[in-house]
């Protein structure tokens, strides 16, 4: 039996690995190609997760096919052939080589070996094993090292209104809808949207421009803090940190948090009256709910997402419109010490529901399936996608996302009320 302190420490390989991370960092580079330097079963595993967030990255994505001779005398062979291949059927500007748990152990000099296979193309060779770590810390280590790679254009030309988005992720779901809710909000505000590092389709040109912005909003601490610091280093270009807004008050705060550390007010003009707008709408069809619904008690939300979409999406729900009085954190993938930030891990709740309460679930669906009380249990996919049917504008974050967001739970409520009732 193992003690509590082995079970702390102990790491088994997670669904959402590193590798996986690194992939879709690597992946939202148009014509960057990957190589998964494992055997089959790992690589489809990371495949399918990414397949799902973008059915078009399987046509960039390659195995080694290692197999258990390769364990002992090494896959340089195997990795030679696969960029062989890939030379004959396209021409990748980048080419990442991901080293599963396995291939970690013998220490092959992948870098070596793959610029022996003469690509034509930089390499990024990385050991991302899922041993080592999870989704966001693969994602994070990618994104630096294909940095190094870039050559990047003169800062000589940064303009004062102008903003970098670090943090973006393809592996999220209903990524799409959220940088472009990001870049309407920031626009109306009126400021200049650069780069969105990590957005799907990137080309090396539009990435070679991040130095032009004056500063860089780090969305998703877990994602991007390191790179915001790297490039501040670097170019001695400031960063803020300024998670994803959920609800119309953060949206309000975000682009005036963005003001303040440019040092130029926003127009909120706009944005407020489209918040007045919605408020109302929002506000009118949830009272409707509840007096349908006279009994029903909203008692808890369960938040198993990354750090830096869990504390605002919490916030958001205790003081907009919904007004939830429990909000249960199960961090995903922390890249850093949660007691620091006042956030406590926590298990899928065991307490019951009664009859007429009911809890909001965002997650992914590893989370749904371990949870518990299905019938009374909203459930919102909000980490790693779930479903291969693409929703390209949605998004549940600022000022559109809420009320798509609020839309969505009545929607569900609706159907869980009325069936519970008829039992």
């Amino acid at each position: 039996m193992k003690s509590n302190m082995l079970e702390q420490n102990w790491k088994p390989c997670q669904s959402h690995c590193q590798m996986s991370g690194a992939a879709a960092a690597l992946l939202s580079i148009q014509d960057v190609c990957v190589i998964f330097n494992g055997p089959r079963w790992c690589a489809v595993i990371a495949e399918r997760e990414l397949t799902i967030c973008k059915k078009s990255y399987e046509k960039r994505l390659f195995c080694a096919e290692v197999q258990e001779t390769d364990l002992l005398f090494g896959a340089d062979a195997r990795i030679q052939f696969i960029i062989g291949q890939i030379k004959q059927m396209m021409q990748p500007v980048l080419l990442g080589v991901l080293t599963s748990c396995s291939l970690s152990l013998i220490g092959d000099d992948t870098r070596g070996i793959a610029l022996a296979a003469k690509p034509g193309c930089p390499i990024v060779a990385l050991d991302a094993g899922g041993l080592n770590g999870e989704f966001c810390s693969g994602w994070q280590m990618a994104m630096q090292a294909f940095l190094e790679e870039v050559k990047f254009s003169s800062m000589n030309q940064r303009s004062a209104r102008r903003v970098n988005l670090l943090g973006c992720c393809s592996g999220y779901p209903d990524a799409a809808g959220d940088v472009a809710e990001w870049k309407r909000l920031l626009e109306a505000a009126g400021f200049e949207v650069g780069v969105c590092l990590g957005e799907d389709g990137l080309t090396l040109p539009a990435i070679a421009t991040l130095p032009q912005a004056t500063l860089n909003i780090v969305i998703a601490k877990e994602l991007a803090e390191n790179l915001a610091k790297d490039l501040q280093a670097r170019w001695q270009q400031p960063y803020v940190s300024a998670p994803a807004p959920y609800g119309f008050r953060q949206s309000i705060e975000w682009v005036e948090t963005i003001g303040r550390a440019l040092k130029i007010p926003p127009q909120l003009t706009a944005l407020q009256q489209e918040i007045d707008v919605a408020v109302d709408a929002v506000c009118e069809q949830y009272f409707l709910f509840q007096k349908m619904v006279p009994d029903f008690f909203l008692k808890r939300a369960v938040l198993a997402l990354p750090y830096s979409r869990a504390v605002p999406l919490g916030r958001a729900l205790r003081t907009e419109v919904l007004d939830i009085p429990d909000i249960v954190y199960c961090i995903q993938d922390a890249a850093f010490d949660l007691h620091e930030q006042n956030i406590d891990m926590a298990e899928m709740p065991p307490v019951a529901l009664d009859t007429n309460s009911y809890q909001l679930l965002f997650g992914s669906r590893g989370a749904r399936y371990a949870g518990e009380h299905w019938s009374h249990t909203v459930y919102i996919n909000g980490y790693i996608p779930d479903s291969r049917i693409q929703r390209w504008h949605q998004t549940y974050t600022g000022i559109r996302g809420w009320q798509i967001l609020m839309d969505a739970i009545l929607q569900q409520l609706n159907i869980l009320c009325h069936h519970n009732q008829t039992q």
